[in-house]
């Protein structure tokens, strides 16, 4: 319904925003298909308002769809276009985020060590800009499942060393490490 009256209304980017969060809440509930479609709906508009905000966000999305679904070279291209975007529009919490998502794509590659310096790296940027990740944004990049996946393929020590590599790397190198390792 907000979608909807946004959309009379003539707020193409809050009817969007209401778009997106109907298919994170689809994908929440399962209803992956629909949440597919009300995201590519999202993309073609965005793309076609000139929105680059919002088209990351739903590349972004279709990228963790894609991730759960095993399509990681899928996951990547999206997320690299996404991070483009951030970079562009100077929104790095964004950036942070897509480090978290190239994270959860290498850890589903077995990439588990690559994976803790991108969480790192997300971390100290999270950190610089002094951002905290609400529980609704840590759900979407799905962070802790992110990072116990992580977790059960390192061992202490290794994922101690990774972590501390990741501090040390800017938003750049990370990404360009995620893409270099698969």
């Amino acid at each position: 319904e907000s979608a909807r009256a946004f959309r009379e209304l003539g707020d193409e980017h809050y009817a969007m925003l209401a778009t997106w969060v109907l298919a994170w809440t689809c994908r929440e509930l399962g209803d992956r298909e629909r949440s597919r479609a009300l995201t590519e709906e999202n993309l073609r508009r965005s793309r076609a308002l000139g929105n680059e905000r919002v088209e990351a966000m739903s590349l972004d999305a279709l990228a963790m769809l894609a991730i759960d679904e095993g399509r990681l070279q899928d996951a990547l291209a999206m997320l690299k276009e996404a991070y483009r975007i951030h970079c562009d529009v100077g929104e790095r919490l964004g950036i942070a985020l897509d480090l978290c998502r190239f994270a959860r794509a290498l850890a589903a590659a077995g990439r588990a060590g690559t994976a803790a310096r991108l969480l790192s790296t997300g971390e100290v940027l999270r950190e610089e800009i002094g951002a905290t990740v609400e529980s609704w944004v840590a759900m979407e990049a799905k962070l802790e499942e992110t990072l116990a996946a992580v977790r059960t393929q390192l061992d202490d020590a290794a994922f101690a060393e990774a972590w501390e590599q990741g501090r040390a790397l800017t938003a750049g190198e990370a990404v360009a490490l995620a893409l270099d390792s698969l």
